[in-house]
């Protein structure tokens, strides 16, 4: 730059002047006016490569942070698992020591950092949901097949209660695929619960038939008992009364 090249020869003319002093020695108020010239434009050059150098390594500071901030997004953006709430904190706590970055730069790499941490807890938060749900539902299936093994002596009203906690389940309405297994095996075992119980109703319904028969079997043994024993009444009543009047 042109201070730069105005340093260089300030010095160039330094060595000239130090040069012709040794032939010719000048006067010293002269000498004393031109050294101060060079030294000033000497030091406005150096204090220039000082703004520089400390421009450079603000600038380095800044692109670094730039970096390291952008490479932060791409992190948080790509996490999964079970660990992600612990990650993202972890990932926070890195992103408010680095140095601050001014203008939409630095504005848009704060809002793309904390949609993404949004986004990833909110998944987060969904998929355990939906693990928890995926557990309520094995637990329902595993209970609605262990009800089915014992029987419909257990009650239509247990079953009932059962079914209404599993249409309750939000999951259900989704179209996860681990719900379908855990789908079909539910409506296996309400299948068969029905058909346990259309069983069992048939068959009090033949017991109570069989009951009705013997009680009508019974009832036709009492009134012929009944109407034997009221001839027998009526027989010995009239040899009593005949026996009476002779």
């Amino acid at each position: 730059t042109d201070v730069v090249r105005a340093a260089e020869r300030a010095r160039e003319a330094e060595r000239e002047w130090e040069t012709l002093a040794r032939v010719i020695a000048p006067k010293a108020d002269v000498t004393e006016r031109f050294l101060s010239v060079c030294r000033a434009i000497i030091a406005d050059a150096e204090r220039l490569g000082q703004y520089r150098a400390e421009a450079e390594h603000a600038r380095d500071r800044v692109e670094a942070a730039l970096a390291r901030r952008q490479a932060l997004c791409v992190r948080v953006e790509a996490l999964e698992g079970p660990g992600v709430p612990e990650q993202i904190a972890a990932a926070t706590a890195e992103w408010n020591r680095l140095t601050a970055l001014p203008g939409e730069q630095g504005g848009g790499l704060e809002r793309r950092f904390r949609a993404a941490c949004e986004a990833r807890r909110s998944q987060h938060e969904f998929a355990q949901q939906d693990k928890a749900q995926r557990a309520e539902l094995d637990v329902l299936v595993e209970e609605a097949e262990r009800l089915v093994e014992e029987g419909p002596a257990r009650g239509l009203d247990r079953w009932r209660r059962l079914e209404s906690r599993w249409t309750a389940v939000p999951l259900l309405q989704t179209s996860d695929p681990d719900v379908e297994p855990l789908r079909r095996r539910f409506a296996r075992a309400a299948d068969r619960f029905r058909q346990q119980q259309e069983e069992a109703l048939a068959q009090r319904a033949e017991r109570e038939q069989g009951n009705l028969r013997r009680l009508e079997a019974l009832l036709t043994r009492l009134q012929a008992a009944a109407a034997a024993e009221s001839s027998k009444l009526a027989a010995a009543y009239g040899i009593a009364v005949t026996g009476t009047m002779s």
